[in-house]
């Protein structure tokens, strides 16, 4: 069973930043484009996004990534 109240209070300093058992999830930062590049040049995990299997360009890649950082 997982424990609400630790995942909650895993970073009490960033509320936005999740930790559970050494996995941690924050939000997204400029400096991730690198690791969105690659992940989206794979045609095995576009095959799931609405581009359906075509590795998605680093321009489209950054201007993605930066509408999800200023995404409010």
């Amino acid at each position: 069973m997982i424990d609400v109240w630790n995942i909650a209070m895993s970073n009490p300093a960033d509320p936005t930043v999740l930790q559970i058992d050494g996995f941690t999830m924050r939000p997204l930062q400029f400096l991730d484009l690198e690791a969105l590049v690659s992940i989206w040049a794979d045609p095995e995990v576009t095959r799931f996004l609405p581009s359906r299997g075509v590795s998605i360009p680093r321009e489209n890649a950054e201007r993605a990534l930066q509408s999800f950082i200023h995404h409010d």
